[in-house]
């Protein structure tokens, strides 16, 4: 990972020279990253990607994020960014880049267990290995022996073993070496490569290769060895599972993405205002020549953009959370708790406000007029209510002279009730 991580520091001094900020981000992130500062190396990350940048720091920013996502076991978030740097990179002429994001894509696909997808990215990956560095090239190559042996076709196995042993590899490849001694039947020769991965700095491969020491310990009887390893073991999943730190590198991504949605629409919301600042401009222009067309056309778009804005918050009313709880509830017989009417009638605070300042009502008949509004049928009512469809459509008349002060069916309630 260190390899790795001073290769894409060099690619970005490149970019920095020419004042990229993405790309001093980018570099200022591996550094923080490779000294531990996971916390720091996502804030600079985060900031770059939505930096206009050139292709090659775009990908190597969403590499980082990715293999930062890796170490920190958060698979989907680390599939989600190594297929951005996928796409990022069809559009570059780099090989190794291509060689690169591919082989980690069936790397996050066999931890996540699904075989057919990494043996496809591996396919995917092989054409460009000939043109790839040697670290790239290693890692490719013990991909594809992992795959031949998860195949038992150990003769292909030790083939593409022994081209990774040729390059720049890494501890990934002692614990292959190691697993095809196992299925050769040579325990001990497998165990000595499995220590040797065991003193790896990715924690990832670290548990790997300790497991496997903790199983072949076991089965010869080696107890006081599986006893020291399994201490070792426990002490790496403190850090990696319990030290709330894939916990954090998610919350931090989540946020960071939630906060930049939260400003485009700021922005989205300006721009509108802008626009209806124009509009209102130019139709003032426009009243002085043609004042009662001009009002007309006002009013009619005020209707419209008023029209939009309810129904845009009727829909957010009726698939709100609560509203589909109470359909459940209905649906099941039950009755909601109070906790869950306070929920509702917060919700729908200002119609509340409205119907107090139309008539005093009870606490059901409020319950009644808010479940209406909301599209509840009659039957609904009746059972979040303890009550009867009967009894509710006779309230809902009632309620029609007592909040409009007119006469009429329970229907002309419903129209006037959604239309408050």
């Amino acid at each position: 990972m260190k390899k790795s991580l001073v290769i894409v520091s060099l690619l970005v001094l490149v970019a920095c020279s020419n004042g990229d900020k993405a790309g001093e981000l980018l570099s200022a992130a591996s550094k923080e990253y490779e000294k531990g500062k996971t916390e720091e190396a996502i804030t600079h990350l985060k900031e770059a990607e939505y930096m206009s940048a050139p292709d090659t720091i775009r990908y190597e920013i969403q590499m980082l994020l990715s293999k930062i996502n890796s170490a920190a076991n958060c698979r989907y978030l680390s599939l989600k960014t190594c297929r951005k740097a996928v796409e990022i990179s069809k559009g570059i002429d780099d090989y190794n880049r291509k060689a690169d994001c591919r082989n980690m894509m069936a790397e996050i696909y066999t931890r996540l267990g699904q075989t057919d997808s990494a043996d496809f990215w591996l396919g995917q990956a092989l054409p460009y290995a000939f043109e790839a560095s040697s670290v790239t090239r290693a890692d490719l190559y013990t991909n594809v022996a992992r795959l031949y042996l998860r195949k038992d076709d150990i003769l292909k196995a030790t083939q593409y073993a022994d081209a990774a042993l040729k390059e720049d590899y890494s501890e990934k490849t002692n614990i292959l070496i190691g697993d095809i001694k196992k299925a050769e039947g040579e325990l001990l020769p497998a165990m000595v490569h499995w220590t040797i991965a065991a003193e790896s700095d990715d924690d990832r491969v670290k548990i790997e290769a300790l497991r496997k020491i903790i199983s072949v310990s076991d089965t010869l009887g080696m107890t006081a060895q599986a006893d020291e390893y399994q201490k070792r073991l426990a002490a790496v999943y403190q850090k990696v599972y319990e030290g709330g730190n894939t916990d954090m590198v998610m919350r931090q991504q989540t946020d960071f993405d939630t906060d930049r949605q939260r400003q485009k629409n700021r922005q989205l919301i300006g721009g509108v205002v802008l626009t209806s600042i124009l509009l209102i401009a130019f139709l003032t222009l426009l009243w002085r020549r043609h004042r009662r067309n001009v009002e007309e056309k006002v009013s009619e778009m005020e209707k419209v953009i008023s029209e939009n804005h309810r129904r845009r918050h009727d829909d957010e009313l009726l698939n709100a959370d609560i509203v589909h709880l109470l359909h459940s509830l209905a649906d099941k017989g039950r009755q909601p708790s109070a906790e869950q009417w306070q929920q509702l009638h917060s919700m729908e605070n200002d119609f509340i406000t409205t119907l107090n300042g139309k008539a005093m009502l009870s606490e059901r008949e409020m319950k009644i007029c808010v479940l209406t509004r909301l599209h509840f049928s009659p039957s609904e009512i009746a059972t979040l209510t303890l009550s009867t469809p009967q009894a509710v459509t006779n309230s809902r008349v009632r309620l029609l002279s007592k909040i409009f002060g007119i006469t009429g069916g329970a229907k002309e309630f419903d129209k006037r009730i959604m239309q408050l």
